[in-house]
């Protein structure tokens, strides 16, 4: 492109933004005339590289054209073309309620250990016996 003599304001890129937007697809000398105010052609050529790496515009030889949608745009259009429902994307296996328990034969989750209420009973013990001995302790040093 060559050395840049002059950078582009804010206020140029975005008139030439709007331009484009309501025209989707122009030609640069049309895009000139449609300007409400001139701006240098190497300016021009800066603005339109700057969009074209950005990804919001195309440009070719037959013009220049407005490729970018918004979020809410690419979401309204998804939601009205796409074949895909949000419960496409669940996992195999992965259950929606967390309180809900999965038994040892549920196959549409993880199993849980057999072990499980073993541990837990044993945890229990060992607490019991814990106290008793500070309570033994307690006793013997008063």
């Amino acid at each position: 492109m060559g050395k840049i003599i002059h950078y582009p304001n804010l206020q140029t890129v975005l008139m030439v933004e709007t331009i484009l937007k309501k025209e989707k697809d122009i030609t640069r000398t049309e895009l000139k005339k449609k300007l409400p105010k001139k701006i240098m052609h190497q300016t021009l050529n800066v603005i339109i590289k700057y969009l074209e790496d950005s990804g919001k515009i195309i440009d070719h030889r037959q013009g220049i054209l407005w490729t970018y949608k918004s979020p809410d745009e690419m979401e309204e259009l998804l939601r009205h073309t796409s074949p895909f429902t949000p419960e496409d994307f669940r996992i195999p296996g992965q259950y929606t309620h967390k309180k809900r328990q999965l038994s040892r034969n549920d196959e549409t989750g993880p199993r849980r250990k057999a072990t499980t209420s073993r541990v837990s009973a044993h945890s229990h013990q060992k607490k019991r016996k814990n106290k008793q001995r500070i309570s033994r302790t307690v006793a013997v040093n008063q």
